[in-house]
């Protein structure tokens, strides 16, 4: 059984994206993928800002026109396909992981749980525009079960007990992480941060895809992309370079 893990390079154009996770989603099932992961936001990408009014332009209804173009794909493809999105719904903004079924339907909606996906900007957020799930669910994929949790939801302890309580065979966690003061060079990465991913996974019992966003259009909003898979006893499989684009295919027994 083989998943792919896909980093695409962010553009500033929806249309663009959509396409893109398309090509990429046909080029995974070429080689032989039943499933393919994109990251956090890959529709958009991650460039909310914390106003409220410039925010609410990136979501989407889910299901909607973004859904029904990739479930057209995944259906032609006959491939599993999960998306991250900003989701419109009831005027609340919520950063949404979706999983798409080899039918073209929502197998899995997923709501990021950790509120730091918007209070981790200087100014103060409206809090009655953004909202957060509060539950985990599991899906049946080929891979097996899987759960899924959004970039800052690996280090919510809350939220990854919910996950160490549905036992499930694969957690993916597709995120948007750019250098920072704690990781300022693709050196300290490697060197440091990616093993308090593994840590973490490791700690919870459970196997890891791990899939980060690549963009660098803007300064103020540059993701260092990459990919890496991992056991629940903290092997790592296999991993994708930072920087690049392309696709991770990780080949599961």
């Amino acid at each position: 059984m083989r998943v792919a893990l896909a980093i695409p390079s962010v553009t500033p154009h929806v249309d663009k994206n959509v396409q893109k996770i398309c090509d990429f989603s046909a080029q995974a099932a070429r080689n032989g993928a039943t499933a393919v992961f994109f990251s956090e936001a890959a529709v958009t990408g991650f460039i909310n800002t914390g106003d409220p009014l410039y925010d609410r332009t990136l979501g989407y209804t889910v299901p909607g026109r973004i859904t029904a173009q990739i479930g057209q794909a995944a259906r032609s493809l006959s491939l599993w396909v999960g998306i991250g999105v900003f989701e419109q719904d009831s005027g609340k903004l919520y950063d949404t992981y979706v999983v798409l079924s080899p039918q073209g339907t929502i197998e899995t909606k997923y709501r990021r749980i950790d509120n730091h996906w918007h209070h981790w900007h200087s100014r103060p957020c409206n809090d009655m525009i953004y909202a957060e799930g509060e539950q985990i669910s599991a899906s049946r994929l080929p891979i097996g079960t899987t759960t899924y949790l959004l970039c800052g939801d690996l280090f919510n302890d809350a939220a990854l007990e919910q996950v160490e309580q549905l036992h499930p065979d694969w957690l993916v966690v597709p995120m948007a992480r750019g250098y920072d003061s704690e990781v300022s060079t693709a050196g300290q990465w490697y060197a440091q941060e990616r093993h308090c991913y593994v840590e973490r996974s490791r700690a919870a019992g459970v196997n890891l895809l791990l899939v980060n966003q690549l963009a660098n259009w803007d300064a103020n909003f540059t993701y260092f992309g990459g990919a890496m898979a991992v056991t629940k006893e903290g092997v790592i499989l296999g991993e994708y370079p930072l920087e690049q684009e392309g696709i991770l295919y990780i080949d599961i027994d």
